[in-house]
């Protein structure tokens, strides 16, 4: 009943130059420390539409969470000049002196951070510092998306000796590797601080998610190599020199030899999972900057001219690929090349014929007459079958063409193949 008292009263249009048909403090501002969260949202989107003179000395009073922290983050929200915001600071380092409780940690700090927002980039030294120091007493505290925040925060603050914490708290072993990311990715904004000690801890970081083989999603290469290259620019020339020659460009999934040293850049095709070959040639744009002219190349490499035509290359053993970017979309041809059994045209069907001899041939059918049955196996010539021979016949339970064509091509080639596939025929 509170929470659709309060949307009504929203809906009506209310307005801060309104006076309000109901008393702030005494029914709107009890809804902050509701232990319902959609009702404090309520009542937070009801204060709003009300002049903050009439609620603010109250809602600066409030001392137990949920509702302090509710009623920090509804004042900051409603911040109109810059001259609101060190008083809230002030009373946010109050509520964080008191002691918060961990659970009531992130609803704080998520008014502090809007807080500072409305600082418009002017950063008040005193109070930043001294919260920065009262958050760094506290991390970590034991709850990954508490912590996240406090890194996220004290990274902002550019806390002093935050940066050692953080280092050791992203390398310890017991944190999980996604918390180790986040913290790197806090740690990547900070330019100050760097001792010789957690400069070397970075690094070893950084070989460790390579040597492990950390894998992600399409970006994931990406975000690893922008957080390593703004990394480098805190390094002293001769540590950045060290660094690169360890590992010159950052590759979190390099496949390593049997000699022990990495194996060159694309050559761990193979080793992509379906899912990560998918994402990597659909969303990243390397996968889109091929060159027909080496896929062309590549097409013959696959053995792709072994069974298809593409213009006046290869032969006519399975489907026509001159013009098939024009008939499918990537997303489609990735399923034919990668799943190929998935969907089998009844044109190219195959079939596998067993022979009195106890043979067995398995292709195309190309022809067949009263006397005999012509197969086209893939990759080889084409075979006749007497009828008389024929012990029996069924359809194949899977596609002519082989799975895992694209495993002997690094990931450029597969570029480039996809460039030459996709080309517009000339006339």
């Amino acid at each position: 009943v509170q929470r659709r008292a309060a949307e009504a009263l929203v809906r009506t249009g209310l307005q801060p130059a309104m006076t309000p048909p109901f008393d702030p403090v005494a029914d709107a501002l009890p809804l902050l420390g509701h232990q319902d969260r959609y009702v404090r949202y309520a009542g937070r989107q009801l204060l709003r539409r009300v002049n903050r003179n009439h609620w603010r000395d109250a809602a600066m009073a409030l001392t137990t969470p949920p509702a302090a922290s509710e009623a920090q983050l509804v004042l900051a929200q409603t911040i109109r000049v810059p001259t609101a915001v060190p008083p809230m600071l002030d009373r946010q380092l109050a509520l964080l002196q008191a002691g918060v409780p961990d659970e009531a940690l992130p609803g704080l700090l998520r008014a502090m951070h809007l807080t500072m927002i409305r600082a418009e980039g002017v950063r008040h030294t005193a109070p930043y510092a001294a919260i920065g120091a009262a958050l760094l007493a506290r991390f970590p505290v034991g709850r990954p998306l508490v912590d996240r925040e406090l890194a996220r925060t004290l990274a902002f603050l550019d806390t002093p000796d935050a940066l050692p914490k953080l280092v050791a708290y992203m390398t310890a072993p017991a944190t999980h590797r996604e918390d180790q990311i986040f913290t790197m990715y806090c740690l990547h904004a900070m330019r100050a601080g760097w001792e010789p000690a957690e400069r070397k801890a970075v690094v070893q970081w950084f070989l460790a998610s390579q040597e492990q083989r950390w894998r992600g999603g399409a970006s994931f290469i990406g975000y690893m190599k922008d957080f390593w290259e703004h990394f480098l620019t805190v390094l002293p020339p001769d540590e950045r020199q060290a660094a690169e020659d360890v590992m010159p460009s950052f590759q979190p999934n390099v496949i390593l030899t049997s000699s022990g040293r990495p194996a060159p850049p694309g050559e761990d095709t193979a080793r992509l999972s379906q899912q990560e070959l998918r994402e990597y040639l659909t969303l990243d744009p390397m996968a889109y900057a091929g060159d027909a002219t080496r896929g062309e190349r590549v097409f013959d490499k696959a053995l792709c001219s072994a069974c298809h035509r593409s213009g006046t290359l290869g032969q006519e053993a399975g489907p026509d690929l001159t013009a098939v970017a024009q008939r499918f979309a990537r997303t489609d041809l990735l399923d034919a090349i990668l799943t190929p059994s998935k969907a089998i045209s009844e044109q190219w069907a195959s079939v596998e014929v067993a022979t009195r001899d106890k043979k067995v041939t398995v292709g195309v059918i190309v022809s067949e007459t009263a006397n005999a049955l012509t197969l086209q196996p893939i990759g080889g010539a084409p075979v006749s079958i007497p009828i008389s021979q024929i012990l029996s016949r069924k359809a194949a339970a899977v596609s002519p063409m082989p799975e895992g064509l694209l495993n002997v091509l690094t990931l450029r080639e597969i570029a480039d193949l996809l460039a030459f596939l996709e080309r517009t025929p000339g006339p």
